[in-house]
Parts: C-alpha cells; sequence; structure tokens
C-alpha cells in the first residue's frame, strides 16, 4: 500500500508539472495576443483616419461635380438660346 501512495504521489507531482508548463505556455499566447491585439488596435485607427480623410474627399469632389455639371447645363442652355434667338 505504502508504494501505491508513493507511484501515485509521484503521478500527482508530474500531472502537476505538467499544469504548470501548461499554464506558462498559455501566459506566453495570452502575451502574443495582447500584443497583436494592441497592433491590430493600431491599424483600425490608422485606417479610421484614411476612412476620415476619404470622406472629406469625396464631399469635395461631389461638390465639384455639381459645380461642373451646372457650368455644362448653364453652357448648354446659352447655346440652346442664342441658336433660338438669332435664327
Amino acid at each position: 500500500m505504502a508504494e501505491t501512495g508513493t507511484l501515485r504521489l509521484e503521478q500527482l507531482a508530474q500531472d502537476v508539472a505538467e499544469i504548470k508548463g501548461d499554464v506558462h505556455r498559455l501566459s506566453e499566447t495570452v502575451a502574443r495576443l495582447t500584443e497583436t491585439v494592441s497592433r491590430l488596435s493600431g491599424a483600425v485607427e490608422g485606417m479610421k483616419g484614411g476612412f476620415d480623410q476619404m470622406d472629406r474627399r469625396l464631399s469635395n469632389l461631389e461638390q465639384n461635380q455639381r459645380w461642373v455639371l451646372g457650368l455644362i447645363f448653364g453652357t448648354w442652355i446659352t447655346l440652346m438660346l442664342t441658336i433660338l434667338f438669332k435664327g
């Protein structure tokens, strides 16, 4: 019986050592994941800034498009009126 108890204690000691190793590997994995999440967070912030800038530029582009369409439409009306009243 004493021998069985000793074997059992040895097995428990091995199990505890394995669990400690697993915990150490898990903590390393968590540290790497934390670093990765930090880098991704920085990348997302950079993308957000890019999207904000693109939104401002697109609104300027839309405004310029309206100006160009207005000029084309005004030129066309002027040309039509000139042709109608000159003829």
